[in-house]
C-alpha cells in the first residue's frame, strides 16, 4: 500500500485524509464517543474520489477500488487490543498463495476464497 500512495501524489494524499477527518468529526452529531466513527462505505467512497480510482465496493469480489490494473482492498474496522478484524486481508492473502503478515494470526471462523 506504501508504494501506493506514494505515486498518488501530495495533494491526493492530503484529500484522502482531509476527507477522512471531516467525516470522522461529522460522527459526533450522532455518537457520544470520543472515537470518530467511519462507516466503511463512506471510507470507500472518500478512497475512490481521492485517487480517482475506480469504485468495486458493491461488486462481490474481493477488492474494492482498482487503479491502473491494481486491485486495493480497503479496510475500516476498530482496532481493540489483540481484536483485530483481519478478514479481507487474510482473503487477499489467500488468494495470493502468501502467508499473513508477521504478529498478525488468521481470523477465526470460515474464510471466504
Amino acid at each position: 500500500m506504501s508504494t501506493f500512495l506514494h505515486l498518488q501524489g501530495r495533494a491526493a494524499i492530503e484529500k484522502y485524509a482531509k476527507n477522512l477527518q471531516i467525516c470522522g468529526a461529522l460522527s459526533r452529531l450522532f455518537s457520544t464517543s470520543n472515537v470518530p466513527y467511519l462507516q466503511y462505505r463512506i471510507s470507500e467512497q472518500i478512497f475512490c474520489k481521492s485517487f480517482e480510482a475506480d469504485d468495486l465496493s458493491r461488486s462481490d469480489i474481493a477488492v474494492d477500488a482498482s487503479k491502473a490494473e491494481l486491485g486495493l482492498g480497503i479496510k475500516t474496522f476498530g482496532a481493540k487490543p489483540r481484536n483485530h478484524s483481519f478478514e479481507k486481508i487474510a482473503e487477499l492473502i489467500a488468494r495470493l498463495g502468501a502467508s499473513m503478515p508477521k504478529g498478525v494470526s488468521k481470523p477465526d471462523g470460515p474464510q471466504h476464497v
